[in-house]
């Protein structure tokens, strides 16, 4: 994934993501997980390439995203000629943020973090985005402290070797979630 000189998402071919509101319509079921958060996560990922740019709803199709084709809302593609519906790419979404989530839920346990469900969510998008493994760096192997942790989110801000104005305001927000979820004494937590 690229971006423009706005920050905006490009696919690797130069060809604009759409990151605008996404289409609304019948709540889709996301079980255990924090509907604010898979909004969140659509808003950020934008719904993809789609083969009707008219149609908000459109059938996508893969795209070239740096090291991988993605679909949808930035999962990652099966292959580079795959096709999703909107319910489709929903439900993809879905199941890879509650893998993400159980991942995050693991390192909190392993390292002893007393993470509460905001702060969770947080760390899902931020996983989401980067990979599971940036937790553990994150929070270097459960020895940061959680007010450690929100300065460091702030640091991986960048795509390809460039600071991204998208990815600097996304970490912003992760951050600013991860530390209002917490009182005084829980950010200084080690």
């Amino acid at each position: 994934l690229t971006y423009d000189k706005d920050g905006n998402p490009m696919d690797g071919s130069g060809n604009p993501i759409d990151n605008a509101e996404q289409p609304q319509g019948a709540q889709v079921n996301v079980g255990d997980l924090s509907q604010g958060l898979v909004n969140y996560i659509k808003t950020k990922e934008g719904y993809g390439i789609k083969i009707d740019p008219n149609n908000p709803r459109s059938d996508v199709k893969a795209y070239d995203d740096f090291k991988q084709y993605s679909i949808g809302f930035g999962t990652k593609a099966r292959s580079r000629t795959e096709t999703l519906t909107y319910a489709q790419a929903e439900q993809r979404l879905i199941a890879t943020v509650k893998r993400f989530r159980t991942g995050v839920l693991q390192q909190r346990d392993q390292y002893g973090y007393n993470w509460n469900s905001a702060a969770v969510d947080a760390l899902t998008s931020f996983a989401y985005n980067l990979g599971l493994g940036r937790i553990a760096q994150l929070t270097d192997n459960g020895r940061r402290s959680n007010n450690e942790i929100a300065r460091k989110i702030l640091e991986y801000n960048q795509a390809g070797g460039r600071r991204l104005a998208g990815l600097v305001q996304r970490r912003r927000e992760e951050s600013a979630s991860f530390i209002k979820a917490q009182t005084r004494e829980e950010l200084a937590f080690k």
